[in-house]
């Protein structure tokens, strides 16, 4: 059985170590959970002032400003990226370009995920810089993976995606590669 995947990426300087809404650090060596008020229930809290000194240091090394895409930004991003998501031997599900992150669902079958997401990253900026004559960075680096073993997984994680087009986000959904029956 090939693996679901929910696949996520943030905008340059949008979610930094030490972030006060809780942050995972690289390859998930150490994960910071929110806050109280955001931590979902039974969750543990942190502190996020144990954390501002990280926070700060993390704001000092940005390049150029946090990005945060428009709504005719997300929507230029979204076809780039299904453009370029038709050229890859990957089974996509759903993807929501939002304001500060997108997230994809989708099985990657042999193909080496953050490959993928490096292709889809450069897909995307291309589109958002055609004509402009920026070179600031559009996406941080790296990306967050979840396997979604289960149907029940899958489900979940379809659902989180859906409920980012109440956020404002683009939405797309590939719904004939779907192998059984969602109500999404």
């Amino acid at each position: 059985m090939t693996v679901w995947w929910l696949v996520t990426w943030g905008t340059y300087g949008s979610w930094l170590p030490g972030d006060p809404r809780g942050f995972r650090t690289w390859r998930r060596r150490e994960y910071v959970p929110p806050p109280d008020g955001r931590a979902l229930g039974g969750e543990p809290l942190y502190d996020p002032a144990a954390y501002a000194e990280r926070h700060r240091r993390a704001r000092e090394r940005l390049t150029a400003p946090p990005v945060c895409l428009t709504l005719t930004d997300r929507r230029i991003a979204c076809s780039a990226l299904v453009a370029e998501i038709d050229h890859l031997r990957i089974v996509p599900a759903i993807l929501a370009v939002a304001k500060s992150h997108v997230h994809l669902v989708a099985q990657f079958g042999e193909i080496k995920i953050r490959t993928v997401v490096g292709r889809l990253k450069a897909a995307a900026t291309r589109s958002l810089r055609q004509g402009a004559l920026t070179t600031a960075p559009t996406w941080a680096t790296g990306c967050h993976m979840k396997s979604l073993y289960r149907e029940a997984d899958f489900t979940a994680g379809f659902r989180y995606v859906v409920e980012h087009r109440e956020e404002g986000a683009v939405l797309h959904r590939w719904d004939s590669n779907i192998e059984w029956t969602f109500d999404g």
